[in-house]
């Protein structure tokens, strides 16, 4: 699992049928010390339905697709949201 920052929405009009009524978002993955890593990436939100700056946990691949436990024709997938990330010392 990876964590990510919930930056925005994607709004689809026309989809395939497969991804039904599926909210998406756009994310910002972090790296270990919450900071922006890599590029951003559309996920589908089915159940978190995360805001703006949350800090959400992701899968991608055919983890993503396992976790709607379906097949979809998703690259990502948010399965939770963190209400708070520590690290313990000397990490």
């Amino acid at each position: 699992m990876n964590l990510a920052r919930v930056c925005g929405r994607v709004v689809a009009t026309r989809r395939v049928a497969e991804l039904g009524g599926h909210r998406l978002v756009l994310l910002q993955p972090l790296d270990e010390a919450l900071a922006d890593q890599g590029a951003l990436l559309v996920a589908v939100d089915p159940l978190v339905r995360a805001g703006a700056d949350a800090v959400v946990w992701f899968v991608h691949g055919v983890d993503a697709v396992d976790a709607l436990d379906a097949r979809e024709p998703i690259d990502a997938a948010v399965v939770g949201l963190a209400d708070q990330v520590s690290r313990g010392p000397g990490r």
